[in-house]
Parts: C-alpha cells; structure tokens; sequence
C-alpha cells in the first residue's frame, strides 16, 4: 500500500516535549492567519521557522520537533503519534501540555481553562475495569468569553501518564474590535421568529421559550471577522422546532441562526420489527422492554431491568392494578397521532404475568411506539457497553420521543427530542413509517454527536456517524431498507457496502457529489472495510475491537467532515505504546479501510538506527560478560548498542522516572527483568527520564 505525507508530517517541535526525554522547549512555529487559509495551503514536510505575531492568530500550523511525532490539518489539528507531554497523573500530563501548547499560540493557560465537571477527565477505551484514556477537553476564553466551538482537547494514555493525542479547533480572533461590551440586550421572540420565517424553505413553527442569553465571542465563517455575540437557543412549545442565534448583545439584532434539529433519515415485552428492514419489510418478533415504568392505580412504581424486560411483582401488594406504559427510564415515547401504548391488568396472585404491547403484533401506530422505545433503549446500552461515561448520555433520562408524527419525512434529532415520522407521501417524497430499527439507531448516532458538542454541525459526520452506528449495532451494512418507497420494495436508503471515493477538493467530501448527503456513505464504507479486515484477523473478537475504537473516537471528532483526521483517532486509540510511527496493532485492518475509499493512513516509519524513535545523540555501550551502568546521574540518558541484551535490572529511580528498552518502560526494582524486548533496526536502544537520584542504575548481559 502506498502512503502519501501530504496530510500527515513527520514534525518535531520542543515546545510539546514537556515531560518527554528531550531539552527546555521553544517555540519554532507560525500561526495561520485564518482557518480557511490553513485549510488551502499546501500541505508537506515541514521545513523552518517563519516567526509571526502570536496574537490573535491562533491555529498553530508549522511545528518542528518531537521525533516520531504527527501533525495532520484536516478537520482542524491533530498532534499524535509519540509521547508529547507526561505528569504524576492524567491531569497533571494533560495540563503540561496545554500550558505548553497555549504558549505556542500566544495565549496564557487560562485562556484554556478546563471544562466544568471534568475534572478527571472522560474515560476512553473501557478494558478490564479500567479506562486506557483519559480525554481532557479545555475551552478557549478570551478575555473571560468564550469563542464558541474552539477548544483544545488532549488524550492521556493512563498506563504512564503520558499525552499521546491532541486536537485543536482553535478558532483566530483576527480582526476582533476591542473588549466584551456591556449586555443589554435579551432575546427577543418577534426578532427571532421574525429571522426563520424570512429563510427559504417552510416556515419553521413559532419559538417560544428562550434561553438565558451567554455572551461569547462567534468567529464562524459567515461573518468577515470574529465578534462578540450572544448566544441563546429558541423552541417551540413540543420542541420539534429548535434554533440557536447568535446576536449584537447591544441591539438584539440577530447576526446568525442555526437549526439545530438534524432532519435526517431516522420495545414489560412487545411485539417489534426484526433487524434488516422498515415495518413492512420484515417479520415481527416478542422482545423484551428494559427499563419502562410499571405503576400501580393506588399509588407505587417499579422499573424493568434488563435484559429481560422482568420486574418485581413483590413491590405491589395484590391484588392490585397495574400499567405499564413507554415510559421508561431513559425514553419517554409518546405517538403524536393517536393514542399511547398502556397495557393494564389486575394482579390478583404472585406471577408470572404478562404485560405485552402491540398483542397482535400489528403494522402501525402500536408498532412504531414499540420499535422506537426498544431500539433505542439497546442503541444506548451498546454505546454505554463501550463508554460507561459518554457525555450526557451516561446520566440523560426521560428523551422525549415522538412517533407517528404526521407532515414530516422520516425522522429527526435534537439535542433533547427526537421524532419519527408517520407515513408520508407528496413533494416527490413517498415514506414509510420512520419508527424501525436502523433508522432509531442512526438517530441516536446523532445524538451522540451532541452530547459531546450540541454547537457542532454535523453534516457529512453525522448522516455517516449515524448509519455506521446502525451498521454495529444491527451487524448489517443497509440502512433504511424499505424507507423510500419511490426506491422500490424494501431497497435499502443507504449501505455500507460500497466503494464511495474520499475527494479533498469537493467541500461536500467525495467524488461528484453535490450536497453532503451523497457522501454519507464514505464513513459506514470505511468501517465495513475495516470490518472485514479485523474478520480475518481477529475472528472472536473484531465487533468488540471495531465496536470500542468506533464509538469511542466520536468524542475526538471535531467538525462536520469526514477526513484522514479520523484514521489518526481511530489508530491513538488502537496504540498500545504511544508511539503511531511503529504502527498499532490493527494498523494493517484500519488502514486497508480507509484506503479502499482513498484515504491514507500515517505511514509507519522503519527505524534507521535503535534510537531513531526514542531518544538523540545515543552513546554506544558494549560489554564483556556484564554491562554496569552506576550514577546514571539526574538528566536524560540514551545509550545504544548492537549487542544482545539477554536480560537486565535496573533501580534506584525517582518517582516519574522510568527507563525504556526500545520503546518499553522497564520495572525498575533491583529485580531482573522476566523478558526484555526484542532488537530494532539491529540493535536497542535504553534510555531514561529527567529525574532525581543521581545513582540510578542500570546492569545489562
């Protein structure tokens, strides 16, 4: 497989070497002057510096540097591949690295305070009880306001403690007049209202409840320069209709509006739709309903708990009526155009009993509230499976969930309701009902897309995001099949099973297409030919593998494309020693997938020397019988030899000091060591960290 650099450059930069086996830093950068400069410019290797004034020009895009490093530049910054900064703990790592990294950009470190309530980060890559990362995401403020959708967020690798991704979409504020001015403005109903019905297309519903107002500083490309702005959501009554504006905080005068619900292509027991297909697609089976209210007419309520839908009769005493209805835990599903689904009994002896919806496992009404509220509640589980703490959604209760909703497509999410629509035919549209599986399950890809950033415009990103969730979830490559009748009978509206081609140069992502639904394809695509690859190697376990890498790298996605950015997410979190230039253990799978659709990985780099990835100006040692290595001193050391090493020890290090073999931190106990790694590039390399006690040792035969 060929490799191309231009997205991806090898680059090293002292400035990011906090913590790392290298000197004091210094910046040898420039900043871009904007966003959509830095994104035309050729891209390459780096050469050498071209100082420019660090304020307010903040993307950070010519680094040189950190051995074994990567920087990439579509879909905002990425820097990877090599232990970038390390501490006493993931804060304290993470925390180094911003320091270092807003005084790249000419910022002070508190104009990257960390997020609220994280405080321990987000816990990434769930393995045996223990989280593999930790994701520290840090707001960029300005003169106390924040730039709306700019942040730096930094991957702390648990085992060691050490950065090995960051991502920055930090926004330049070149061309911001002065200092936040005074507030007097509030959100103004008849101007908001006034803005959406003056915009093309149908006239959205009527926003009544408002949000307080926040002022922020919005630099989005419909504006010639950043400015200060409020910002504040509107919606309507049943929250079908939701908007954010953004305003002149002295006049109210609205500045930029954004619909942010998504219209896209979206089971006590039941009787639901199987997988594979719309409601009169496919046959219908009794599944179980987790998590769902059972009450009782006197007073009294209980839960079902998964995975059987079962529940505690012994919470009643009988006899005694109860209902249970769709309203569980986590959703609230409701049907717009008829009645909700209630199954009711009295109770009169200890059980079982049974409490099923949809009984005659009839096409419609009763079969779209059953089929919403049990997708959905196992798409949630799935993702929770993966991320126990994902964002919002880990403590989000009560969804509201409509179904059946009349004069709208197929489906639809916002960040706090989602609807499915009721057949509907006319403007060339021809829809089944949209309450089945694997639209619930893309829906909910888009609502995970919130929950980690409810500003983020979705587009490309998202429709894909959406359908490889139901790709995972369903194990199967169509989505929406039997959705459009206008298609034919039961066809699919999408599927994974193509060879759909990256194009960089069409802003809507893929080759020949016109708007960004046309490339929806190109992320399932990508994940199905990386399906198929871990199949063959690794046959048991390439679901949950795929599954964890899939759903954790949304919470390191920025931005509404889909790029060579998420093969480097996708590879950080597949690394298991923080260094991308030797590979990873899927490396071969992953980027098999992505090159199938014309997207190249980071090329894996062949050592030239041991030392190549690890350290500089390596000494090389030799012995005869034993290599005794006493007083190591406080400094780094790098020392190389072509000797086999069959074994060793090593002692006397300080705390957060640790010595490497080849890329592997060694137990530093005075114990020899059980195994040791084996040679690179014909030889190894054994270096150590900065750190107290100058008689550290090392023995080597």
């Amino acid at each position: 497989m060929s490799i191309r650099r231009d997205d991806w450059v090898t680059f090293s930069v002292l400035l990011l070497a906090v913590g790392c086996s290298r000197g004091e830093s210094e910046v040898v950068g420039t900043l871009s002057a904007a966003v959509t400069s830095r994104q035309n410019e050729p891209e390459g290797r780096l050469k050498g510096p071209e100082l420019q004034p660090k304020e307010p020009e903040l993307q950070l895009t010519r680094l040189e540097g950190v051995r074994g490093a990567f920087v990439g530049r579509a879909g905002g910054i990425r820097v990877t591949g090599t232990k970038l900064a390390t501490g006493a703990s993931p804060r304290q790592a993470a925390d180094a690295f911003r320091q270092r990294y807003a005084e790249a950009v000419g910022l002070e470190a508190n104009n990257l305070p960390a997020r609220q309530g994280e405080d321990a980060g987000i816990g990434l890559m769930h393995e045996n009880g223990a989280y593999k990362f930790r994701l520290f995401r840090y707001t960029h403020v300005h003169e106390n306001v924040p730039v709306h959708q700019s942040e730096v967020r930094v991957l702390v690798r648990t085992a060691d403690n050490s950065v090995v991704w960051a991502g920055s979409s930090l926004k330049s504020l070149k061309g911001l007049q002065g200092g936040p001015p005074p507030v007097s403005a509030r959100p103004s109903p008849e101007k908001s209202n006034r803005v959406l019905s003056a915009r093309k297309g149908s006239t959205p519903k009527a926003l009544t409840r408002f949000s307080e107002p926040e002022l922020v500083i919005y630099a989005g490309e419909e504006l010639s320069a950043p400015r200060y702005a409020l910002r504040y959501e509107g919606k309507s009554d049943d929250r079908r209709a939701q908007w954010q504006f953004f305003a002149d905080p002295t006049s109210g005068d609205i500045l930029h509006v954004r619909d942010m619900v998504h219209n896209y292509w979206g089971f006590v027991g039941g009787y639901a739709s199987n997988e594979g297909g719309s409601q009169t697609c496919v046959g219908q089976s009794i599944v179980p309903i987790n998590y769902a209210r059972v009450s009782a007419a006197g007073g009294g309520e209980t839960y079902t708990a998964a995975p059987f839908g079962f529940f505690n009769l012994l919470t009643f005493q009988n006899p005694v009526t109860l209902q249970s209805t769709l309203d569980g835990l986590y959703f609230d599903v409701t049907d717009a155009g008829g009645t909700d689904s209630v199954v009711q009994q009295t109770v009169t002896a200890q059980g079982p009993h049974f409490f099923v919806h949809n009984p005659t496992a009839s096409v419609g009404p009763s079969l779209s509230q059953v089929n919403a509220y049990t997708a959905l509640n196992r798409v949630r589980d799935y993702v929770l499976r993966y991320v126990p703490d994902y964002p919002v959604i880990s403590t989000q209760t009560d969804l509201q969930v409509e179904v059946n909703v009349p004069g709208c497509t197929a489906a639809s999410t916002g960040p706090d309701h989602m609807t499915f629509c009721a057949p509907y035919s006319g403007a060339g549209f021809d829809y089944t009902n949209g309450a089945f599986p694997s639209l619930a399950y893309h829906e909910y890809g888009h609502l995970l897309i919130f929950a980690v950033e409810p500003s983020f415009d979705q587009r490309q990103y998202g429709e894909g995001m959406g359908d490889v969730l139901s790709m995972l979830v369903s194990g199967l490559p169509e989505v929406g099949v039997g959705l459009d009748l206008l298609m034919g009978d039961c066809e699919p509206f999408r599927t994974a099973e193509n060879d759909l081609q990256f194009d960089a140069n069409n802003p809507n992502g893929c080759v020949g297409a016109t708007n960004y639904y046309e490339c929806a394809e190109l992320l399932p695509g990508i994940v199905w030919d990386i399906r198929k690859e871990l199949q063959v190697t690794e046959p048991t376990a390439f679901h949950d593998i795929l599954s964890a890498l899939v759903i954790n790298s949304i919470l390191l996605h920025s931005g509404p494309t889909v790029d060579g950015s998420i093969a480097v997410d996708l590879l950080t979190l597949d690394d298991n020693d923080g260094n991308l230039a030797n590979g990873t253990p899927h490396y071969d799978e992953i980027c098999a997938g992505f090159a199938a659709h014309g997207i190249e990985c980071p090329p894996i780099e062949e050592p030239t020397s041991p030392c190549a990835s690890f350290c500089d100006d390596p000494i090389t040692i030799g012995w005869v019988g034993n290599y005794q290595g006493q007083n190591l001193g406080t400094g780094e050391v790098c020392l190389t030899t072509t000797q086999t090493i069959n074994g060793g020890n090593c002692g006397n290090m300080a705390a957060g000091r640790g010595l490497y073999v080849n890329g592997v931190q060694m137990t530093c106990d005075g114990v020899n060591w059980s195994s040791v790694p084996p040679p690179i590039a014909g030889g190894s390399c054994i270096y150590t960290d900065a750190g107290n006690y100058p008689w550290a040792f090392v023995t080597l035969w």
